[in-house]
């Protein structure tokens, strides 16, 4: 549902994506209700240029078909120490 929500906002195009290298985690799951969960995942689209496109895409889930909506996505333009370095001392 990422993908598609960024394809029709011209963020990426479907012939660009290499999906061996697209990727998906899981931030944060809630139960709202018995059927309802609010879930927030970190998406990473590779593309064939070498680029990527990160996004953030928080959906409402159930088991209840009716009640399931589209995700919320919010695009990434920069991540910040990609490599988990630690901060440095304080002085």
């Amino acid at each position: 549902m990422t993908k598609t929500v960024l394809e029709n906002e011209g963020v990426l195009h479907d012939a660009d994506v290499d999906e061996t290298g697209t990727w998906t985690r899981r931030l944060g799951s809630e139960q709202l209700s018995k059927y309802l969960w609010h879930q927030a995942y970190f998406v990473t689209f590779k593309l064939k240029s070498g680029n990527s496109v990160s996004a953030i895409a928080e959906i409402k889930y159930s088991t209840i078909s009716d009640m399931n909506m589209g995700p919320i996505v919010y695009v990434v333009s920069k991540v910040l120490q990609p490599e988990g370095k630690p901060e440095p001392a304080k002085k």
